[in-house]
């Protein structure tokens, strides 16, 4: 059993394609991008607020659980996090929630590029525009801000 995250239009995404022959599918989706009909799905459901939904993660436990789910699926870089949570608490093989941590937080990546002897361009964390500015003329050019 696989379960499969899933934010973005289903018709780009052939999940039961791709996954053809690797054992039922559960689907958690956000609402408006499920298949429509269920058929072809061991389970599906739609979450209105999938970006914000933590009931989605609680939902993706249970249904981990129930269903006996070996393997989690997730596109969307911004599920990174949420599937490792998802992962550690139904003791599935996938990148840990510490590595999604970096992967996500590119402030925390750097550091710890950085703390591993690797160079790094310089880099602040910044809460305000003004941070933002300050940082551009102390290192006098061109920042690239990412969130």
């Amino acid at each position: 059993m696989i379960l499969i995250l899933h934010k973005r239009n289903l018709a780009a995404r052939p999940y039961r394609e791709w996954l053809a022959g690797a054992g039922p599918l559960v689907l958690l989706a956000a609402a408006g991008t499920g298949p429509g009909e269920p058929a072809g799905w061991a389970w599906c459901e739609e979450f209105a607020d999938y970006g914000r939904d933590d009931a989605l993660e609680a939902r993706a436990v249970c249904l981990g659980r129930e269903h006996r789910v070996r393997r989690l699926v997730s596109l969307a870089e911004r599920d990174v996090v949420r599937a490792a949570r998802v992962r550690r608490l139904l003791g599935l093989p996938g990148q840990s929630v510490e590595s999604a941590l970096a992967f996500r937080d590119k402030y925390l990546m750097k550091t710890l590029v950085a703390e591993a002897g690797l160079r790094v361009p310089r880099f602040r964390k910044v809460d305000r525009a003004e941070d933002v500015l300050d940082f551009a003329a102390a290192v006098g050019g061109p920042v690239v801000v990412k969130r």
